[in-house]
This record gives C-alpha cells, structure tokens and sequence, in this order.
C-alpha cells in the first residue's frame, strides 16, 4: 500500500501549529483506508 501526502505549508505556521492536527489527520486517513475508500 502506497500513501501520497502533499502538504502546503504556509509562511507562518510552526511545526507545533501542525503536529497539532498530524495525528487526526492520519487518523482518518487509515479509516478510510480500511474502508477501501480510495482517492483518485
């Protein structure tokens, strides 16, 4: 299994602001991944 993430930083946000919302985010990924819902 492959996952592709593409990330758009922006000029002011810290790597805190975004570890913030990291692990939910990857949450739902595998949720959908163990649904078979795929992204196309």
């Amino acid at each position: 299994m492959k996952i592709l993430a593409l990330e758009h930083e922006l000029p002011t946000a810290t790597a805190e602001e975004f570890q913030k919302y990291a692990k939910g985010e990857a949450r739902k990924v595998w949720v959908l991944v163990q649904r078979s819902t795929y992204f196309r």
